[in-house]
C-alpha cells in the first residue's frame, strides 16, 4: 500500500512547494469564529477596507441571516468539510483538538491526497490578485487550512453563548437543543484558544464589545494597527441594525445555567480579548 501512495506523496509535495512559493508573497487576513458569532461582520469590515475573500460567484450568497454576505468561499468550505468526513467526523461543530485528524481507512487516505491538492489550488486562486486576501474559517476547519497559509493576521471573534443560542434558534429553528449548542460553543472556543496560542499576529474580539460605541473605537484602532488597514473604512460597516439578540438571550439565561466547562472557556476568552 505504501508503494502505491509514493506517487501521490510526490504530487502533493510538488503542489505544497508551489503553494508555499505563492503564499510567501501574500498576507492572509483570517477571520476565525464559531457560527452565528459575528465572523461575517468582521469579514464585511475587512472587505470595506479592501480585503477580497474571492470572486462574488465563489462566495456563499447573502440571505436573510446575513444580508451583507457571508464572505465564505464555497469551495474551500466544502473541502474543509470533506477533511472532516475523511476523519470520520460528521458534525462541523462536534470536534476538538484532542480528536484524531488522520484520514480514516484506505479510501479516505487516498481521497485526502486529492482534497489537499484541490484545497491548495483554491487557496492560490483566492490569493491570486493583490498582496493580501481574506479567509473565513470555523475553528474546526482551521486545523486543515493553516498548514497551507503563510504570513497571516488572525481576527478571532466570539459571542456570548446565550446570544449564539438565540441566533441559532432564529437561523435553524428547532434543529438543535440548547444543551447541544452550549456543548458546540464550548468545544469550538476551546479550539479557538488553542489556535490563538500558536499565532504570531492575532487579536480576539468580543461581538458584544463591537456593538458598544466606545469599546468599538479601541477595537477598530487595534485592528487597523495590526493589519495596516484604514480604520475609517473598517468602521464604515456599523449602523443600528446589527443583531443584538439581547432580550432573547436574557430569557435563555434564566432557563439554562451555563455548564462549568463553558464558564471556564468564557472566562478565558474574556481575559484574552482586546
Amino acid at each position: 500500500m505504501k508503494k502505491l501512495l509514493i506517487p501521490l506523496y510526490k504530487i502533493v509535495g510538488s503542489r505544497e512547494r508551489k503553494n508555499k512559493e505563492i503564499m510567501s508573497k501574500k498576507t492572509a487576513f483570517v477571520v476565525l469564529g464559531f457560527q452565528r458569532s459575528g465572523t461575517s461582520l468582521i469579514c464585511d469590515m475587512l472587505n470595506r477596507a479592501g480585503v477580497s475573500f474571492g470572486a462574488p460567484n465563489d462566495l456563499m450568497a447573502p440571505d436573510s441571516r446575513n444580508p451583507n454576505g457571508f464572505f465564505e468561499h464555497k469551495k474551500i468550505f466544502s473541502l474543509s468539510r470533506k477533511f472532516l468526513r475523511q476523519s470520520n467526523i460528521f458534525l462541523d461543530f462536534n470536534y476538538s483538538k484532542d480528536s484524531q485528524l488522520k484520514a480514516f481507512g484506505v479510501c479516505n487516505r487516498v481521497s485526502r491526497f486529492f482534497t489537499r491538492i484541490s484545497l491548495m489550488k483554491n487557496l492560490s486562486k483566492v490569493s491570486k490578485k493583490g498582496e493580501s486576501f481574506g479567509i473565513k474559517s470555523f475553528p474546526v476547519f482551521w486545523y486543515f487550512l493553516k498548514p497551507y497559509i503563510g504570513e497571516r493576521v488572525v481576527f478571532a471573534i466570539y459571542r456570548d453563548p446565550f446570544s449564539v443560542m438565540a441566533s441559532f434558534d432564529s437561523a435553524w429553528f428547532g434543529r438543535f437543543y440548547a444543551s447541544q449548542i452550549l456543548n458546540f460553543w464550548t468545544i469550538a472556543h476551546q479550539d479557538m484558544i488553542f489556535h490563538l496560542s500558536g499565532e504570531k499576529k492575532a487579536i480576539l474580539i468580543s461581538y458584544e464589545d463591537l456593538l458598544d460605541t466606545e469599546k468599538r473605537k479601541n477595537i477598530v484602532q487595534k485592528m487597523s494597527e495590526i493589519s495596516g488597514l484604514d480604520s475609517s473604512k473598517l468602521e464604515s460597516v456599523f449602523d443600528d441594525k446589527l443583531n443584538r439578540s439581547g432580550g432573547r438571550a436574557s430569557r435563555l439565561k434564566e432557563v439554562y445555567p451555563l455548564p462549568e466547562e463553558t464558564k471556564k472557556v468564557l472566562l478565558s476568552l474574556e481575559q484574552m480579548k482586546i
